[in-house]
């Protein structure tokens, strides 16, 4: 959405300077496209998101407050009363 946003031919003919904050979800962020979006939209609160249908609907955020890495690498720490488990294993991951 917010690729699709910053596309828009007219897009420097919208007044943004209310927005300030919002949520991405549902795929990484590239870290050239948060930069826009703080830059071109304004939005210096963007948080991230992970969740599921399950967990009504967001498990973990990202904080505003996050450096600009941090949200686009992370899907942020649990919420209050969210226990998360990992679990399995990553190909990529160091033996231990």
């Amino acid at each position: 959405m917010f690729i699709a946003e910053l596309a828009e031919p007219g897009f420097g003919d919208f007044d943004l300077s209310s927005l300030r904050t919002g949520v991405m979800a549902g795929s990484p962020c590239p870290v050239e496209v948060m930069k826009r979006v703080v830059a071109d939209m304004g939005m210096t609160e963007v948080t991230i998101c992970y969740g599921l249908t399950e967990t009504s609907p967001v498990a973990t955020q990202s904080r505003p407050e996050d450096d600009l890495g941090r949200r686009v690498t992370t899907v942020g720490t649990p919420l209050p009363h969210v226990e998360v488990k990992i679990t399995g294993t990553c190909p990529s991951a160091p033996p231990r």
